[in-house]
């Protein structure tokens, strides 16, 4: 009785495949039941292999990255939040070189107006757009190239004195 049950357990595994196998090295694409068949490799010829190369769809360029210096990218940060809760005249105190403010002390209140009125929207689509960019630096001085519309300078200069960064005019 015992031997009549290994031979039937012996002819239950032939049947499911775990018994005898033909030794891997006959067939290298051999794999074991449970395991993903291997693939064969192909060979295309030459000619076949260079005319796929040349189809093939060139990546993308890599945008550069934009490099502005800490201290100038938190001054144009201010500045576009002060310009967008409407607060003109610290904008202006923040933006301008102190000489400058100097000279147009007398008449400041018609300048932050004058300011308010036609230039500040544009200040800031300018300040939005120069942050995408990276700025030319020489020495204390950072100059963006920008496309402004007409009467507006195409290029933004600012100036470093000691830790501040100030919007030039010229």
């Amino acid at each position: 009785m015992l031997s009549r049950s290994l031979l039937w357990i012996g002819v239950l595994t032939l049947g499911m495949g775990v018994g005898f196998h033909a030794p891997s090295y006959a067939n290298p694409y051999f794999t074991p039941a449970k395991s993903k068949p291997r693939k064969a490799p192909t060979t295309r010829p030459k000619a076949e292999a260079k005319a796929k190369a040349k189809t093939k769809p060139k990546p993308a360029k890599r945008k550069a990255k934009v490099v502005i210096p800490k201290g100038l990218q938190g001054t144009i940060l201010r500045a576009i939040a002060l310009i967008d809760a409407k607060k003109h005249k610290e904008t202006l105190e923040w933006l301008m070189p102190p000489e400058e403010l100097r000279k147009v002390r007398s008449v400041f209140d018609r300048f932050v107006e004058g300011f308010a009125k036609g230039h500040a929207a544009h200040l800031r689509t300018m300040l939005q757009t120069v942050l995408s960019y990276s700025p030319t630096i020489k020495n204390n001085r950072a100059t963006f190239k920008v496309k402004a519309k007409p009467g507006f300078p195409g290029r933004m200069r600012f100036e470093r004195r000691g830790t501040r960064w100030y919007l030039l005019d010229r």
